[in-house]
């Protein structure tokens, strides 16, 4: 039979063994050992953002499959209609199908990421002692990337002749007819991804981006009227 000291230190050997535990998963668990061990093997996966990675693969799906549904049943039957808004003046012949509140519209933007690449010669001229001309040729290239930034927020009404936006500041709007072609964004930012004829490609983005919001836009673009 175990005596008491016998006793305590398997219980302390049991709590540290626990702590150690703990720890090395914290360690595991930190951006830069992530780092560390993705750069010495390639193939390392980190299990919660596959498990994250995989939960976005069927969100998606499912999203893509619901958008289908809905689509077909608008395309065989009718497209839902808004009877009357208030404060919204329609054109003649003009037909209201959703106002999806709360939105950002964004616009896309080309911007400077603060890197430069290329190559060149430089050289430097003296023009006196401790004073230099310096001079040179070649490209130098700024690196750059695409966003959307945020030009106004508001209610997005959708009708068959035009989509607009009823801002804070302004009125924003798109032709139908000037519409080229329409996505559905199901990333970090959710919503539809428009490019027209004319001007930059918007985003509206919707935080609470439904099926029923991308399948009524495709089923405007492509009801015969």
């Amino acid at each position: 039979m175990m005596d008491y000291h016998e006793l305590m230190q398997i219980l302390l050997g049991t709590v540290l063994f626990g702590f150690l535990i703990v720890g090395l998963y914290r360690i595991l668990k930190s951006p830069a050992v992530y780092r560390s061990l993705s750069s010495i093997s390639p193939t390392y996966v980190d299990p919660v953002e596959k498990q994250k990675e995989e939960k976005f693969k069927e969100d998606a799906e499912e999203f893509g499959i619901k958008v289908n549904v809905l689509l077909k049943h608008y395309l065989e039957t009718d497209i839902p209609i808004i009877e009357e808004v208030k404060n919204i003046r329609l054109q003649r012949g003009e037909i209201l199908h959703t106002v999806i509140p709360d939105v950002d519209w964004r616009e896309a933007r080309v911007v400077r990421t603060g890197n430069v690449s290329g190559v060149g010669l430089t050289g430097r001229v003296k023009l006196a002692k401790g004073l230099y001309l310096r001079g040179g040729t070649g490209n130098i290239n700024y690196e750059t990337e695409q966003i959307y930034k945020v030009i106004d927020s508001g209610d997005f009404f959708i009708t068959n002749k035009r989509w607009f936006l009823m801002g804070k500041t302004s009125t924003k709007k798109i032709m139908l007819s000037k519409i080229l072609t329409l996505n559905g964004n199901f990333g970090e930012t959710k919503g539809l991804v428009i490019k027209r004829e004319t001007g930059k490609d918007v985003l509206i983005e919707i935080p609470e981006f439904a099926p029923e919001h991308y399948a009524t836009a495709l089923a405007i673009m492509n009801k015969e009227e």
